[in-house]
């Protein structure tokens, strides 16, 4: 039989779910079942997980599906100090026992986890269909560089030029002090970020917010930064076509500097 023929049947139906979340190269794989199944060549880990369904109310929120799972899941503890860097895509396959394909039947990703007790997190997913009706980004006509640092479609500045690694030496409330970001100016990396591997929730980044001498003051929790952490820092920029002149990149300068001071709708007829 196949997968249709068990899931219009009255009695023969003995429905499985499966739930593959993806993060970059690292997939958690579970399934609904009382033992591990080996499906398409993966192995799913049983788990007491489940779902409340696939909707099509036609809005994102009613479209919303909420996954309850232990907090040992993988996804759960990569949302359980602060949400991660990247993106993590959520599929629902079905499946009938006695059936080998399952079939797709939610894509998504995760917008949220709650841990409502003890040992219980509940993840919120958005369909990928809602953020196709995402309203788009415009660039605006100003005087300063709307593109965002490092971005390889409209800045094009190489973030691997401009790396800088260093040992986390200490870490005190929001600041954070390697040798390395020492011999720098005053604020170099102000605006920048750091980036590292955690063994769970992958590349992480977090914003600098100020920086002096080999002091960084960051923007957001340290709790994930130690002394021994090997962090990779990166300058900021302040979107003027002076920093983008020091960064040899004005050819690529998304604003306007000579832009006029006057605006045509201050009320002057003659403008």
């Amino acid at each position: 039989m196949a997968f249709n023929d068990y899931e219009s049947s009255v009695e023969s139906g003995r429905p499985i779910a499966l739930y593959r979340f993806t993060m970059g190269s690292t997939v958690w794989r579970y399934t609904s079942a009382d033992e591990d199944l080996t499906v398409g060549g993966a192995v799913y880990k049983s788990a007491a997980i489940s779902d409340d369904g696939v909707r099509e109310a036609g809005d994102a929120l009613g479209d919303m599906t909420v996954i309850d799972a232990p907090s040992s899941i993988g996804p759960a503890q990569v949302f359980m100090s602060s949400p991660p860097a990247s993106t993590i895509l959520v599929h629902r396959l079905a499946l009938h026992e006695g059936v080998t394909v399952p079939v797709i039947n939610y894509s998504g990703e995760i917008l949220q986890v709650n841990y409502p007790r003890p040992g219980l997190s509940r993840i919120s997913c958005q369909k990928m269909s809602a953020t196709m009706r995402r309203n788009g980004l415009r660039i605006g006509y100003q005087r300063s560089c709307p593109y965002a640092l490092y971005d390889s479609a409209t800045c094009k500045v190489s973030k691997a030029a401009w790396a800088v690694v260093g040992v986390v030496q200490s870490v005190n409330g929001f600041t954070i002090a390697s040798p390395a970001f020492d011999g720098f100016a005053p604020n170099y990396f102000s605006g920048g970020f750091i980036e590292w591997d955690h063994p769970i929730a992958g590349r992480r980044f977090l914003a600098i917010d100020s920086h002096a001498g080999q002091s960084f003051e960051m923007f957001g929790e340290t709790t994930d930064l130690y002394p021994g952490l090997v962090v990779t820092a990166y300058p900021g920029c302040q979107r003027t076509l002076a920093a983008c002149n020091a960064f040899g990149n004005v050819g690529n300068y998304g604003g306007f500097p000579a832009m006029p001071g006057q605006s045509p709708y201050d009320g002057n007829p003659v403008f």
